[in-house]
């Protein structure tokens, strides 16, 4: 996700988890929430990730999405960890002058990696003002790969009262990372 220019952050990983013992083996789910504030002036789009437990927000950083693995799973160890997921949630903030909603798809890759690594899909919702990515079918071999990609969204001027044009806006380059961790 990206930041102001003067600004730097670290990267921050997140797990993915995928725990195992003698009784249970368990398939983790990770949810993050961010806020994102498009702009028409071809401004870098503030994007902010939302701590769900204090309802704070900050800066997003550059986040890392880490998937647990087993070194040496068995055969239903590994018809599990494809439904090990990532779902982001982006909410597109609004203005009293202009009407956003993400557009198509919502996004589009700069340089998508093959669906043999892992699959991503998208979902828009809230009358386009919600945007659901979720990331899973993750490669057991996957070292680590960059999905970068770009928001899409349309913008109305609502003080046209319907009568604005219908405009549609690219955000810059967030990349967010995905690597499967293998367990000794």
């Amino acid at each position: 996700m990206n930041a102001p220019e003067n600004l730097v952050l670290d990267t921050q990983t997140i797990t993915v988890p995928f725990m195992s013992n003698i009784d249970d083996d368990l398939v983790g789910s990770v949810v993050t929430f961010f806020k994102v504030q498009p702009t028409q002036s071809g401004e870098d789009w503030v994007t902010e990730l939302v701590n769900t437990s204090t309802a704070t927000v900050s800066i997003a950083p550059p986040l890392l999405f880490d998937f647990e693995s087993i070194a040496a799973p068995s055969g239903i160890q590994k018809e599990l960890e494809p439904h090990q997921k990532v779902t982001l949630i982006v909410d597109l903030q609004q203005s009293d002058t202009e009407l956003w909603q993400f557009y198509g798809a919502g996004v589009v890759f700069i340089d998508e990696p093959p669906a043999s690594q892992l699959r991503v899909q998208t979902e828009i919702k809230y009358q386009g003002q919600r945007l659901v990515i979720t990331i899973d079918n993750v490669d057991n071999n996957l070292e680590f790969t960059e999905l970068a990609f770009r928001y899409i969204a349309s913008c109305i001027d609502v003080r046209n009262k319907g009568a604005g044009e219908l405009k549609v806006f690219y955000s810059q380059d967030p990349t967010i990372g995905i690597r499967r961790r293998k367990e000794n």
